[in-house]
C-alpha cells in the first residue's frame, strides 16, 4: 500500500525548470514576512499602546531596541544560511515567525505576568513588547526574507534580472496591500484574532517551505536558469533605435566568490551598504510616522494611508527598468541613482503640505524604494559571487535593519523638538549627498571596466592594504 502512494517528483523530474517553482515559493515566503515588516506592524501600534498603557515614544523605543538587537544577529544567521541552506533555515524561520506572531496576541498578558513577578508598572509592558518586536523582526524581516531572497538568486544567473523584477512586482504589490488585509481582519474580528489568523497562515507556509524549498540547483542535479534557448537572429530590430539594437550584456551576472572579509575591503561594498542603510532608515521612518507626517502638512489620515499603493506603481516601474538595465550597464551606476532618489524624497518630505506635495511624495517614495531591489538583490551576486552570499547579504541586511530601527526614533525625537519633520529631512540631505559623491568616485575609478564588475573589485581589494 505504501509503495503505491503518489509522491512529488524530484526537482529534476518536473515538466518545467524547477527554478520557476523556486521563484513562486520564494516570492510567497517573502510575502509571509509582512507581519514582521514595519508596514505590517504599524497597523497594530495603536492597539498595543492601549492594552499596554505605554506612550508612542516608548513603543517606538521598544521597536528600535527589538529591531537593532535582531539586526546584530543577522551576519551570524547569514553564515548559518550558507551552511544549512534555505530549505532548513527558511522552514525554521517560518515556524519562528508564526509562533512569534501568535505570541504577540498575548503580549499584554505577558506584561501582566512580568509585573506580578517583578512588581513593576511601565517597564514590564516595555520589556514584553520589546521582546515581541525582536522576535518579529529577526524571524520576519531577517531570516525568512534572507533565506527566500538568496535561494531565488542562486537558481538564476542569466535570467536573474527579469526574475528579480518579477519578484519585486509581487512583493511591492503584496506589501502595499497587506495593511488593508490586516486592517480588515481587525475590524471584522479583533486585533488578537487578526494576529492569530496571520500566525496560522505563516505556520501553514512553513510546511509548504519544507516541501518545496531547495537551496540551489546543483544540490538537485540542475543548473541555474535551466535550458536557456540561444536567441535566434533578431527580427524587426530595424524599428529600434541603433543604440538599443547594439546593446550587449556587460558580462557575467555572477562574480567571482569573495568572503565577507574580502568584500569589506572594497569601496563599492561600503557604498552599497550605506545607500541601503539610509534608504531603509528614511523609508521606515516615513512609513512608521506617515499619518503624523501628513498631519503636519494639514493633510488627512485617509490621504496618508492611500499614499503607498500609487507609490508602489512607481516603485514597480523603477524595479523593472533597473533590473533590465542591470544586464547592460555597470552595477556601480545604481548606487549613484539611488542616492539621488533618497535626496529627492527627503526634499519632498520637507515640502509636505505645499500644493502638489502629495504627488511629489508618491513619486519620491516609489523612486527611492524602486532602487532597493537592484542594489540589495542583484549587486552582491554580481560583485561578490554566491559562495558566501548568506554572510554578505546578512551583513547588508544587518545595516538595513539597524537603519530601520534608528530612522523612526530619530524622526520622533526631532518631531518632539520641532513639531515637524522638515528639519531632520533637510539635515539628512548632507550625509546622503556626501554618499552620492562617494558613489560617483567609485564609478569613476572603474568607468573603463564595463565587462565584469567583479574583476574591478578584485583589483580594488588588491590595491588596499
Amino acid at each position: 500500500m505504501t509503495g503505491n502512494r503518489s509522491r512529488l517528483p524530484e526537482p529534476a523530474g518536473w515538466p518545467f525548470f524547477y527554478g520557476w517553482m523556486i521563484l513562486f515559493a520564494g516570492g510567497l515566503g517573502t510575502l509571509m514576512t509582512a507581519p514582521g515588516q514595519t508596514i505590517g506592524v504599524s497597523v497594530f501600534n495603536d492597539f498595543l499602546i492601549d492594552v499596554l498603557g505605554i506612550s508612542r515614544v516608548a513603543l517606538s523605543t521598544a521597536y528600535m531596541i527589538g529591531t537593532t538587537t535582531s539586526g546584530l544577529l543577522l551576519v551570524r544567521a547569514g553564515r548559518v544560511l550558507d551552511r544549512r541552506g534555505s530549505r532548513v533555515v527558511g522552514t525554521a524561520a517560518a515556524i519562528g515567525l508564526g509562533l512569534s506572531v501568535l505570541g504577540m496576541t498575548q503580549v499584554d498578558r505577558a506584561s501582566q505576568g512580568i509585573a506580578r513577578l517583578t512588581g513593576g508598572t511601565v517597564w514590564p509592558a516595555f520589556v514584553a513588547v520589546t521582546f515581541g518586536f525582536f522576535l518579529l523582526r529577526f524571524f520576519g524581516q531577517g531570516m525568512l526574507m534572507l533565506s527566500a531572497r538568496n535561494m531565488i538568486l542562486k537558481w538564476f544567473d542569466k535570467r536573474r534580472g527579469i526574475v528579480t523584477a518579477l519578484l519585486g512586482l509581487t512583493v511591492t504589490l503584496g506589501f502595499s496591500y497587506s495593511p488593508r488585509v490586516f486592517e480588515a481582519l481587525i475590524q471584522s474580528y479583533s486585533w488578537r484574532a487578526a494576529w492569530a489568523a496571520i500566525a496560522a497562515s505563516v505556520l501553514c507556509f512553513a510546511v509548504f517551505a519544507a516541501v518545496f524549498y531547495r537551496d540551489n540547483p546543483a544540490s538537485v542535479g540542475l543548473k541555474p536558469d535551466g535550458a536557456v534557448r540561444t536567441p535566434a537572429s533578431p527580427r524587426r530590430t530595424r524599428f529600434l533605435p541603433r543604440r538599443l539594437r547594439e546593446l550587449r550584456p556587460v558580462g557575467a551576472s555572477t562574480g567571482e566568490d569573495h568572503t565577507l572579509e574580502e568584500a569589506r575591503r572594497t569601496l563599492i561594498y561600503w557604498v552599497l551598504i550605506l545607500v541601503l542603510t539610509f534608504s531603509s532608515a528614511i523609508g521606515t521612518a516615513f512609513t512608521f510616522h506617515v499619518v503624523s507626517v501628513f498631519d503636519t502638512g494639514g493633510m488627512s489620515r485617509t490621504a496618508a494611508v492611500s499614499v503607498f499603493l500609487p507609490a508602489s506603481v512607481v516603485s514597480i516601474a523603477v524595479k523593472f527598468a533597473t533590473s533590465w538595465a542591470s544586464d547592460y550597464v555597470s552595477m556601480r551606476v545604481f548606487p549613484i541613482l539611488h542616492g539621488v532618489a533618497i535626496i529627492f524624497f527627503l526634499v519632498t518630505i520637507a515640502l509636505v503640505g505645499v500644493p502638489g506635495s502629495m504627488l511629489l511624495l508618491i513619486f519620491g517614495h516609489g523612486l527611492m524604494q524602486g532602487f532597493v531591489t537592484v542594489n540589495a538583490n542583484l549587486s552582491f551576486p554580481r560583485l561578490f559571487g554566491l559562495a558566501h552570499l548568506g554572510a554578505i547579504s546578512g551583513s547588508s541586511m544587518k545595516w538595513s535593519v539597524l537603519g530601520s530601527a534608528v530612522g523612526p526614533y530619530i524622526y520622533s525625537v526631532f518631531f518632539n523638538v520641532t513639531d515637524g519633520y522638515r528639519l531632520i529631512s533637510l539635515l539628512l540631505i548632507v550625509p546622503c549627498a556626501a554618499l552620492t559623491i562617494l558613489a560617483v568616485k567609485d564609478h569613476a575609478l572603474h568607468r573603463c571596466d564595463h565587462r565584469g564588475d567583479h574583476r574591478a573589485d578584485d583589483r580594488d581589494a588588491a590595491d588596499r592594504p
